[in-house]
């Protein structure tokens, strides 16, 4: 099995968009409330979430998308909800909905070609 599921992709895909997305609404937040919420853990969780999902999301376009973050930042993102994130929320739950997918689980299960 050499390709990548369209499934997989997909994951990829939205892990990298709202990564993003995360890390941009953190950094209009500082920026509007002059650094003051950087007082607070919520928007220090979003810009974690972000990074994760984007390091994520990036190692996926690579040539081995076999990884372990895929599930990892799916958690995260759902979890991300305290900081009323809807985008990774809903990017979470597609995430490991995806994942679970047999051909998706026996992807990322198989030794990559040499």
């Amino acid at each position: 099995m050499n390709e990548k599921p369209q499934k997989l992709q997909v994951v990829v895909l939205l892990q990298l968009i709202t990564g993003i997305l995360s890390i941009l609404g953190v950094a209009v937040a500082i920026v509007v409330t002059c650094g003051m919420a950087l007082l607070f853990l919520v928007p220090i969780y979003s810009l974690a979430t972000g990074i994760m999902a984007v390091v994520s999301g990036a190692m996926g376009l690579g040539k081995n998308p076999r990884h372990g973050l895929y599930k990892t930042v799916a958690i995260m993102q759902i979890v991300a909800i305290i900081s009323f994130d809807i985008p990774a929320l809903v990017s979470g739950i597609l995430g490991l909905v995806f994942l679970g997918d047999p051909n998706v689980q026996a992807f990322l299960e198989a030794k990559p070609d040499a």
